[in-house]
């Protein structure tokens, strides 16, 4: 979810119950170098199991700015994004709910509203392939 205004957010994980203002949250298990607001920590590991939780709190047009380039080159020198407006930690489940409801993008189509829980389910993804000409 993102939003150009600051908005009020928790978020449940490990344990743990957060509240805090952010523009974005970006829950992600493999988030390309494109992705600029997923790229919290310094590496992606595909198959460890976990989601990657990134908080984004933007001020005004600089800090916008700022904080792009910053996330884009942590990112392509695979090193965890580290500014006062930047957070993140990995977990294999996260409930994230706001204040006031914001509506969820997946996979870039708006499909859902907060509160939502997202989970990482190892393994569970099938391939489908064509058997092998012979």
């Amino acid at each position: 979810m993102v939003d150009s205004d600051l908005f009020e957010v928790t978020i449940e994980a490990n344990g743990q119950t957060e509240t805090c203002q952010a523009n974005a949250v970006t829950v992600a298990n493999i988030a390309r170098a494109m992705t600029v607001l997923a790229q919290g920590p310094a590496t992606i590991e595909e198959d460890d199991g976990l989601l990657d939780v990134t908080i984004v709190a933007i001020r005004g047009f600089a800090d916008a700015v700022a904080t792009t380039f910053h996330l884009a080159t942590s990112a392509l020198r695979e090193v965890p994004a580290e500014r006062d407006n930047i957070g993140h930690f990995r977990t294999a489940e996260v409930r994230i709910s706001c204040k006031e409801p914001k509506r969820v993008m997946v996979d870039g189509d708006d499909v859902c509203g907060t509160p939502i829980i997202v989970r990482c389910l190892p393994k569970s993804l099938t391939v489908l392939v064509p058997a092998p000409v012979e």
